[in-house]
Protein backbone atom coordinates (compact mmCIF):
# COMPACT_ATOMS: atom_id res chain seq x y z
CA UNK A 1 0.00 0.00 0.00
CA UNK A 2 1.37 3.80 -0.97
CA UNK A 3 -0.27 7.30 -0.95
CA UNK A 4 -0.01 9.29 -3.86
CA UNK A 5 -0.62 12.52 -4.49
CA UNK A 6 -1.62 12.71 -8.10
CA UNK A 7 -3.26 16.15 -9.13
CA UNK A 8 -3.26 17.63 -6.16
CA UNK A 9 -5.18 14.99 -4.49
CA UNK A 10 -3.72 12.20 -2.13
CA UNK A 11 -5.41 9.07 -2.92
CA UNK A 12 -3.82 5.05 -2.03
CA UNK A 13 -3.03 1.93 -3.97
CA UNK A 14 -2.72 -1.08 -2.22
CA UNK A 15 0.08 -3.52 -3.04
CA UNK A 16 2.19 -5.87 -0.44
CA UNK A 17 3.42 -4.27 2.76
CA UNK A 18 3.96 -5.65 6.30
CA UNK A 19 3.72 -3.43 9.56
CA UNK A 20 4.48 -4.25 13.30
CA UNK A 21 3.16 -1.95 15.55
CA UNK A 22 4.52 -1.64 19.14
CA UNK A 23 1.96 0.56 20.64
CA UNK A 24 3.12 2.27 24.43
CA UNK A 25 0.10 5.17 24.81
CA UNK A 26 -2.84 3.45 26.13
CA UNK A 27 -5.92 2.73 24.39
CA UNK A 28 -8.93 4.82 25.11
CA UNK A 29 -7.09 7.43 26.95
CA UNK A 30 -7.57 10.67 25.33
CA UNK A 31 -3.97 11.08 24.09
CA UNK A 32 -4.41 10.32 20.56
CA UNK A 33 -2.27 7.26 20.60
CA UNK A 34 -5.07 5.58 17.61
CA UNK A 35 -4.68 8.99 15.34
CA UNK A 36 -0.86 9.34 16.26
CA UNK A 37 -0.26 5.80 15.10
CA UNK A 38 -2.56 6.51 11.62
CA UNK A 39 -1.20 9.41 10.57
CA UNK A 40 2.58 8.51 10.91
CA UNK A 41 1.74 5.22 9.18
CA UNK A 42 0.41 7.57 6.29
CA UNK A 43 3.20 9.66 6.54
CA UNK A 44 5.58 6.51 6.38
CA UNK A 45 3.93 5.31 3.15
CA UNK A 46 3.35 8.64 1.35
CA UNK A 47 7.25 9.03 1.83
CA UNK A 48 7.82 6.25 -0.35
CA UNK A 49 6.67 8.09 -3.57
CA UNK A 50 7.31 11.52 -1.92
CA UNK A 51 9.35 13.93 0.78
CA UNK A 52 6.35 14.32 2.67
CA UNK A 53 8.27 17.31 5.05
CA UNK A 54 6.04 20.56 6.80
CA UNK A 55 7.74 23.25 5.37
CA UNK A 56 9.69 22.64 2.84
CA UNK A 57 8.61 22.95 -0.79
CA UNK A 58 6.80 19.96 -0.20
CA UNK A 59 4.63 21.70 2.14
CA UNK A 60 1.81 21.67 -0.28
CA UNK A 61 2.14 17.45 -0.18
CA UNK A 62 1.38 18.02 3.31
CA UNK A 63 -1.39 19.73 3.22
CA UNK A 64 -2.96 17.28 0.91
CA UNK A 65 -2.04 14.43 3.10
CA UNK A 66 -3.59 16.23 5.87
CA UNK A 67 -7.07 16.76 3.76
CA UNK A 68 -7.21 12.75 3.07
CA UNK A 69 -6.59 11.63 6.82
CA UNK A 70 -8.86 14.19 8.34
CA UNK A 71 -11.58 11.50 6.69
CA UNK A 72 -10.37 8.71 8.89
CA UNK A 73 -10.24 10.78 12.17
CA UNK A 74 -10.56 14.64 12.73
CA UNK A 75 -7.51 15.01 14.81
CA UNK A 76 -5.12 13.38 12.40
CA UNK A 77 -3.97 16.37 10.57
CA UNK A 78 -2.29 17.63 13.86
CA UNK A 79 -0.25 14.64 13.76
CA UNK A 80 0.76 15.88 9.87
CA UNK A 81 0.65 19.48 9.94
CA UNK A 82 2.56 20.29 13.65
CA UNK A 83 4.26 16.72 14.24
CA UNK A 84 5.63 16.73 18.01
CA UNK A 85 4.98 20.64 18.03
CA UNK A 86 2.02 22.75 19.53
CA UNK A 87 -1.19 24.23 17.12
CA UNK A 88 -4.50 26.23 17.68
CA UNK A 89 -7.15 22.80 16.29
CA UNK A 90 -10.44 24.61 14.44
CA UNK A 91 -13.47 23.10 12.88
CA UNK A 92 -13.54 19.59 13.86
CA UNK A 93 -10.06 19.88 14.57
CA UNK A 94 -8.92 19.26 10.92
CA UNK A 95 -7.76 23.14 10.91
CA UNK A 96 -4.43 22.93 11.93
CA UNK A 97 -2.61 26.82 13.30
CA UNK A 98 0.85 26.01 14.71
CA UNK A 99 2.16 27.83 17.86
CA UNK A 100 4.81 27.97 19.66
CA UNK A 101 5.44 25.25 22.21
CA UNK A 102 4.80 26.28 25.61
CA UNK A 103 6.94 27.11 28.72
CA UNK A 104 5.77 24.75 30.73
CA UNK A 105 7.24 21.56 28.63
CA UNK A 106 6.59 18.86 31.37
CA UNK A 107 3.52 17.18 32.17
CA UNK A 108 2.75 14.07 34.71
CA UNK A 109 0.04 11.84 33.47
CA UNK A 110 -2.44 9.85 35.60
CA UNK A 111 -3.60 6.65 33.51
CA UNK A 112 -6.57 4.61 35.06
CA UNK A 113 -7.19 1.21 34.31
CA UNK A 114 -10.39 2.39 32.39
CA UNK A 115 -10.64 3.02 28.53
CA UNK A 116 -13.41 5.86 28.00
CA UNK A 117 -15.47 5.64 24.66
CA UNK A 118 -15.11 8.67 22.33
CA UNK A 119 -18.19 8.44 21.10
CA UNK A 120 -20.12 8.20 23.77
CA UNK A 121 -18.57 10.98 25.28
CA UNK A 122 -19.59 13.23 22.57
CA UNK A 123 -23.06 12.06 22.62
CA UNK A 124 -23.09 12.42 26.43
CA UNK A 125 -22.00 16.35 25.75
CA UNK A 126 -24.79 16.09 22.93
CA UNK A 127 -27.37 14.78 25.47
CA UNK A 128 -26.31 17.31 28.45
CA UNK A 129 -25.99 20.26 26.14
CA UNK A 130 -23.24 21.50 26.95
CA UNK A 131 -21.89 23.01 23.68
CA UNK A 132 -22.27 26.66 23.56
CA UNK A 133 -21.32 28.89 20.42
CA UNK A 134 -19.48 31.39 22.48
CA UNK A 135 -17.40 29.02 24.04
CA UNK A 136 -15.16 28.65 20.24
CA UNK A 137 -15.96 32.75 18.73
CA UNK A 138 -14.00 34.61 21.25
CA UNK A 139 -10.14 32.72 21.56
CA UNK A 140 -7.45 33.91 24.09
CA UNK A 141 -4.04 34.77 22.83
CA UNK A 142 -2.63 31.59 22.33
CA UNK A 143 0.70 33.01 22.21
CA UNK A 144 0.43 34.48 25.71
CA UNK A 145 -0.63 31.21 26.56
CA UNK A 146 2.40 29.81 25.65
CA UNK A 147 4.47 31.96 27.77
CA UNK A 148 2.75 31.09 30.62
CA UNK A 149 4.89 29.27 33.42
CA UNK A 150 2.51 26.01 34.58
CA UNK A 151 0.87 27.50 37.84
CA UNK A 152 -0.92 30.13 35.99
CA UNK A 153 -1.51 27.74 32.40
CA UNK A 154 -3.27 25.29 34.27
CA UNK A 155 -5.65 27.86 35.55
CA UNK A 156 -6.69 28.92 32.26
CA UNK A 157 -6.94 25.12 30.89
CA UNK A 158 -10.44 23.86 31.01
CA UNK A 159 -11.99 20.64 29.02
CA UNK A 160 -15.61 20.76 28.16
CA UNK A 161 -15.52 17.37 27.95
CA UNK A 162 -15.30 16.21 31.54
CA UNK A 163 -18.60 16.75 32.28
CA UNK A 164 -19.88 14.63 29.92
CA UNK A 165 -17.32 11.58 30.85
CA UNK A 166 -17.25 11.80 34.55
CA UNK A 167 -21.25 11.61 33.98
CA UNK A 168 -20.59 8.36 32.22
CA UNK A 169 -17.77 7.11 34.75
CA UNK A 170 -18.27 9.23 37.90
CA UNK A 171 -14.64 7.07 39.22
CA UNK A 172 -12.81 8.99 36.97
CA UNK A 173 -14.11 12.39 38.13
CA UNK A 174 -13.71 11.15 41.66
CA UNK A 175 -10.09 10.28 40.81
CA UNK A 176 -9.64 13.78 39.17
CA UNK A 177 -10.47 14.89 42.86
CA UNK A 178 -8.48 12.76 44.72
CA UNK A 179 -5.31 13.77 42.63
CA UNK A 180 -6.01 17.05 42.96
CA UNK A 181 -6.31 17.48 46.66
CA UNK A 182 -3.15 15.29 46.87
CA UNK A 183 -1.02 17.10 44.42
CA UNK A 184 -2.47 20.47 45.36
CA UNK A 185 -2.65 21.99 42.34
CA UNK A 186 -5.37 21.23 38.95
CA UNK A 187 -5.63 18.46 37.54
CA UNK A 188 -7.67 18.23 33.82
CA UNK A 189 -8.83 15.28 31.72
CA UNK A 190 -7.15 14.74 28.62
CA UNK A 191 -9.14 14.86 25.30
CA UNK A 192 -12.38 12.30 26.27
CA UNK A 193 -10.68 10.47 28.45
CA UNK A 194 -9.96 8.80 30.80
CA UNK A 195 -6.22 10.00 31.43
CA UNK A 196 -5.65 12.83 33.66
CA UNK A 197 -2.86 15.49 33.79
CA UNK A 198 -1.25 18.47 35.05
CA UNK A 199 1.35 20.86 34.41
CA UNK A 200 5.06 21.60 35.51
CA UNK A 201 7.68 23.72 34.53
CA UNK A 202 10.83 21.59 35.21
CA UNK A 203 11.52 17.70 34.61
CA UNK A 204 12.48 17.66 38.27
CA UNK A 205 9.29 18.71 39.56
CA UNK A 206 6.96 16.41 37.32
CA UNK A 207 9.26 12.99 38.61
CA UNK A 208 9.25 14.59 42.06
CA UNK A 209 5.01 14.46 42.10
CA UNK A 210 5.00 10.49 40.54
CA UNK A 211 7.44 9.65 43.05
CA UNK A 212 5.15 11.18 45.70
CA UNK A 213 1.98 9.61 43.95
CA UNK A 214 3.50 6.47 44.22
CA UNK A 215 4.67 6.68 48.22
CA UNK A 216 2.03 7.68 49.26
CA UNK A 217 0.06 4.40 47.81
CA UNK A 218 -2.29 6.41 44.97
CA UNK A 219 -2.77 3.18 43.35
CA UNK A 220 -2.98 4.39 39.93
CA UNK A 221 -0.03 4.16 37.07
CA UNK A 222 1.18 7.98 36.33
CA UNK A 223 4.25 9.28 34.34
CA UNK A 224 6.34 12.33 33.43
CA UNK A 225 6.79 13.20 30.16
CA UNK A 226 8.15 16.39 28.09
CA UNK A 227 5.52 18.24 26.12
CA UNK A 228 6.03 19.13 22.53
CA UNK A 229 9.63 16.91 22.93
CA UNK A 230 12.00 17.09 20.15
CA UNK A 231 12.28 14.03 18.60
CA UNK A 232 14.76 12.11 15.86
CA UNK A 233 12.53 11.60 12.70
CA UNK A 234 13.03 8.04 11.75
CA UNK A 235 11.42 8.47 8.36
CA UNK A 236 14.47 11.23 7.43
CA UNK A 237 17.04 7.79 7.73
CA UNK A 238 17.87 5.98 5.13
CA UNK A 239 16.58 2.54 4.19
CA UNK A 240 18.67 -0.12 5.59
Amino acid sequence: MAVRNAGGQAGVSYGRIAVALGKRIPVGAGLGGGSSDAARMLLALASLDVPVRQGDSTGRVAEDLSAFAARFGSDLSFFILAPGGSAVCRGRGEQITPIPSPTARWAMLILPDESMPTPAVYRKFDELGLGKSSDVEQEPDWKAWTKLPAKYLLDCIVNDLEVAAFAISPRIGALRAEAERRLGRPVRMSGSGSSLFTLYDSEKEARRAVEELAAAGFGHRSECVEIAANFADDLNGSAA
